[in-house]
């Protein structure tokens, strides 16, 4: 029961990131579950596995077509719903893979809720994310998808964090990998939102705050 209720949250929340147009509710939805997830570690392995789930991407992971598997059955693995029989379209799919990132990257970087008691999963799983997703071959639409909403939510935080670093890992991604994106891309929607963030990241070296972002303890020790 409580993992049938935690994965209808999920979803919920996932839809409302989605749907919305500011990172508001993904920072709000974020905080809420690194708190509850600074007290009970179950609940957080609960809530991660949910996301897998829904969201194989953020392993990351690109699941290949298993011998003698039906479409729908190949389609659901790799996160997609089904109605009535019939397989979600596939710019509903983009969008909901979008709030899942957009979620996944504000637990990650949240500021601790309880003061002076450390994220058990925290911004260090994003760089990990990152330098992994850059090293697999992209697919078309859901690769840059999913690139341009863990840097629209994470960006800001990752270079406070990782300085340097986070700039050449960005300058790689601008030179190197948006080039494969655009070369296998038939819709050309996620390519150019990632394209025009990361030119703007490149020229300015700048990354902006997030609206939404909590940036202070909400429950002292």
């Amino acid at each position: 029961a409580v993992v049938s209720t935690q994965s209808t949250g999920v979803e919920q929340a996932c839809e409302q990131i989605a749907n919305s147009e500011n990172l508001i509710p993904a920072f709000s939805f974020g905080t809420v579950i690194a708190g509850i997830w600074q007290q009970n570690a179950l609940f957080g392995e609960l809530f991660l596995g949910q996301l897998y789930r829904r969201c194989p991407y953020l392993v990351p992971a690109y699941w290949s077509r298993a011998k003698g598997e039906g479409n729908n059955q190949y389609l659901k693995r790799l996160g997609y719903s089904e109605y009535d029989g019939k397989i979600e379209e596939r710019e509903k799919f983009l969008k909901k893979m979008e709030g899942c990132v957009k979620m996944y990257g504000a637990v990650i970087t949240a500021v601790p809720p309880y003061q002076g008691k450390a994220l058990p999963y925290g911004i260090s799983n994003g760089w990990v994310w990152l330098s992994r997703l850059l090293n697999m071959e992209p697919v078309p639409d859901i690769t840059a998808t999913v690139l341009h909403a863990f840097l629209v939510t994470t960006s800001h935080a990752m270079f406070t964090k990782y300085g340097i670093q986070f700039l050449k890992l960005v300058e790689m991604a601008h030179r190197v990998y948006l080039p494969k994106l655009e070369e296998i891309s038939d819709n050309y929607g996620p390519v150019t939102r990632l394209k025009l963030f990361l030119e703007k990241c490149v020229k300015d070296w700048t990354f902006p705050r997030p609206e939404g972002v909590i940036s202070e303890h909400l429950i002292p020790v």
